[in-house]
């Protein structure tokens, strides 16, 4: 997929397709996420949640939704029109 300079019309194709692809992939990823979490959240709460505290439950828990709000605060930058990294700064 090579840009060429001097067709602004095919320059805004491939960023519109590039786009568009990275928006899939985030919502790809999000579904299989959500759906990873929602699977096992009753064996999760036998297992983890209703375990004694240690550092090792501490570490599994905020791996296991620090993951999955990183993934959701991607996706809506992704995702949402007028949303960006620039703006923030």
């Amino acid at each position: 997929m090579s840009l060429n300079a001097e067709d602004p019309l095919s320059v805004l194709q491939t960023l519109a397709s590039v786009t568009q692809a990275v928006n899939l992939s985030s919502v790809a990823c999000l579904t299989w996420v959500m759906y990873d979490t929602l699977a096992s959240l009753d064996e999760e709460i036998e297992y983890i949640w209703k375990a004694r505290w240690t550092i090792v439950k501490v570490l599994y828990i905020s791996m296991r939704y620090f993951g999955l709000l990183w993934v959701i605060y991607e996706t809506v930058f992704h995702i949402l029109p007028g949303t960006s990294l620039s703006k923030l700064a």
